[in-house]
C-alpha cells in the first residue's frame, strides 16, 4: 500500500485574493521527458501522475509508494504552453492586480527548470514562462492604457559562487552589489542597473542580453549546467488618469527566478571549478531549505541572512508575495533519490503562509488605503444594520412593557441569556456591547405574572 502525504486544503489559483488575505505559497510539479542519457544507462521511469486530482507517485524498489499532492502537476506530455496556463498566467493576473508575486523553478541539475522558465526563443511552441509573461503583461497593458498610467524598470542579476553580479552589465564584475531592505522599496540590490521597458521587444531585448552572460558549464548531467541562479525583477507603477490625488498607486514587483541545480560530485563527476560551484550551489539551496524548515516549524528565528539568495527571497518566501514553485523532476528511476528529495522538498513548501497585500510604494499610501478599506466596511456594516431596522419601523410599540408571560422565571433568565450570546455575536468586536436588564412583576404569592426585556 502507497504511503501518501495528506492532500493539502484546496487553495483555488483561480480567485484573486483580496488586499490582507493569507494564502500558501502555491506549488506545481513538472516531470520532463527521459533524456539520452537515461535512455542509454537502461532506465525506467518511476514516477505517474494523476492530472485531475493532481498527485504524483513514485514507485520504490522493496519501498513502499509514495504518493503527493500538489496545486497542479504536468507530465511528460504537457506543452510549454499548458505549463504557463497552469503558472504564469495565473501569476499574470495577481501582479497586475497590484500585489508582489514570484515564480521561481527547484529541481536537481538537469531537471529542466531553464527550459520551464526560458524554453526557446523564437519559437512559439517552445517559449518558456518568461517570454509568454512578457507577452501578456503587454496584453495587460494595452487593454488599460486609456484609463491606466502604466510604467515598468526591469533589472537581470545572477547568484554565482554566492557573489552578485548585474547581467545587464558588462562591466559588472566592477562593481560591488549588496542587499538592502527599505520599508519603501523592500528588499534590494545596490548598484544594480534598472532599464525603462515600454514594449514587448524591449523586455526580449533584456532577456536575451541577461541569459547571454549567465555563467553556464557542462557536466556528466547536463551539457548546459546553469552554474548560477538567474533572477529577473520587472517593477511596476500604475495609477488611475483620473485619480488627482494618487490613492490608486500601486507600485509593486516580480522576480523570475531560475535555480541553479542540486547536484552530487559522483552524478555530475565535476572537478575543478565545476566542483566548487556544485558545492556554492548545494550550500545555497540547502539554506534555502533551512528557511522553508523554519517557516514551516514557525521557529522564533529564521535565517534568511544565511546566503544571498534566502536575503532576496525573503518577501517572496513567507512575505508579502504571491509565490509559485514549480518543482521540476526527472522521472528516471536513477534520479529516484534527488526526485524524491524535491518532491518533500515541495510538500513542505505547500505548507508556509504568505500575507498578501497591494503594494503602494509609499507607506502614506499604504495608510491612506488601509483607512479607506475600514471606512468601505463600516459603510456596508451601516447599510445592513440600516436594512435590518427597516423591517420593524412600522410595527408598533407594545401598549404595556409587561408582556404577559406563562413562563417561569427560570425560562425568562434562559431566554434572556440566549438572546445576550446572540447579540454579542452578531455584533461585530468593535461595536458596544449591548447591557441586557430583565425585570420581572409578580403577585403577592410569588407567581411570575410579566416581565420586559431592556437592552441598551
Amino acid at each position: 500500500m502507497a504511503e501518501t502525504i495528506t492532500p493539502p486544503t484546496p487553495l483555488s489559483m483561480d480567485v484573486t485574493p483580496s488586499d490582507g488575505d493569507e494564502t500558501g505559497i502555491k506549488v506545481c510539479v513538472r516531470i520532463r521527458p527521459m533524456n539520452d542519457r537515461e535512455l542509454r544507462v537502461g532506465a525506467k521511469a518511476c514516477l505517474s501522475v494523476n492530472k485531475p486530482t493532481s498527485q504524483v507517485i513514485m514507485k520504490r524498489k522493496d519501498k513502499e509508494d509514495k504518493s503527493f499532492y500538489f496545486d497542479a502537476v504536468f507530465d511528460n506530455n504537457s506543452s510549454q504552453q499548458e505549463v504557463f496556463e497552469g503558472t504564469g498566467q495565473k501569476i499574470v493576473e495577481r501582479f497586475t492586480f497590484g500585489f508582489n508575486a514570484c515564480i521561481f523553478a527547484y529541481g536537481q541539475t538537469g531537471s529542466g527548470k531553464t527550459w520551464t522558465m526560458e524554453g526557446k526563443k523564437g519559437d512559439t511552441l517552445q517559449e518558456g514562462i518568461m517570454t509568454r509573461f512578457t507577452r501578456e503583461l503587454f496584453a495587460y497593458v494595452k487593454r488599460e492604457q486609456d484609463k491606466t498610467e502604466i510604467t515598468m524598470k526591469a533589472s537581470y542579476l545572477e547568484i554565482y559562487n554566492e557573489g552578485i553580479l548585474d547581467l545587464l552589465n558588462s562591466r559588472s564584475n566592477k562593481h560591488d552589489y549588496d542587499i538592502r531592505e527599505d520599508k519603501v522599496k523592500g528588499i534590494y540590490v545596490t548598484n544594480l542597473i534598472e532599464r525603462p521597458i515600454d514594449s514587448e521587444s524591449d523586455l526580449n531585448d533584456i532577456l536575451d542580453e541577461g541569459t547571454s552572460r549567465r555563467t553556464v558549464g557542462e557536466t556528466k548531467m547536463n551539457a548546459v549546467s546553469s552554474r548560477s541562479h538567474g533572477v529577473l525583477v520587472l517593477s511596476m507603477e500604475q495609477k488611475d488618469k483620473t485619480d488627482e490625488e494618487g490613492f490608486s498607486m500601486r507600485s509593486n514587483k516580480i522576480h523570475l527566478i531560475d535555480l541553479a541545480g542540486s547536484e552530487r560530485a559522483s552524478a555530475t563527476e565535476a572537478v575543478g571549478d565545476r566542483l566548487k560551484e556544485g558545492a556554492k550551489i548545494n550550500l545555497s539551496l540547502s539554506s534555502l531549505g533551512n528557511v522553508i524548515n523554519a517557516l514551516v516549524k514557525k521557529a522564533n528565528f529564521v535565517p534568511y541572512r544565511n546566503s544571498k539568495l534566502t536575503r532576496l527571497l525573503k518577501d517572496s518566501i513567507g512575505g508579502n508575495s504571491y509565490t509559485l514553485l514549480i518543482s521540476c523532476i526527472s522521472p528516471a528511476d536513477v534520479n529516484a533519490e534527488e526526485s524524491l528529495s524535491t518532491l518533500y522538498f515541495a510538500d513542505r513548501c505547500k505548507q508556509i503562509r504568505n500575507k498578501l497585500k497591494v503594494s503602494r510604494g509609499d507607506p502614506k499610501l499604504e495608510k491612506i488605503a488601509e483607512l479607506l478599506e475600514i471606512e468601505k466596511q463600516l459603510r456596508a456594516r451601516i447599510a445592513e444594520l440600516e436594512k435590518e431596522l427597516s423591517k420593524y419601523a412600522k410595527v408598533p410599540p407594545p401598549s404595556n412593557p409587561l408582556v404577559d408571560v406563562k413562563s417561569s422565571t427560570e425560562e425568562i433568565e434562559e431566554y434572556v441569556k440566549k438572546a445576550s450570546v446572540y447579540l454579542n455575536t452578531a455584533l461585530s468586536p468593535r461595536q458596544i456591547r449591548p447591557a441586557v436588564t430583565v425585570h420581572v412583576q409578580t403577585d403577592e404569592s410569588g407567581d411570575t405574572k410579566g416581565c420586559c426585556c431592556l437592552i441598551q
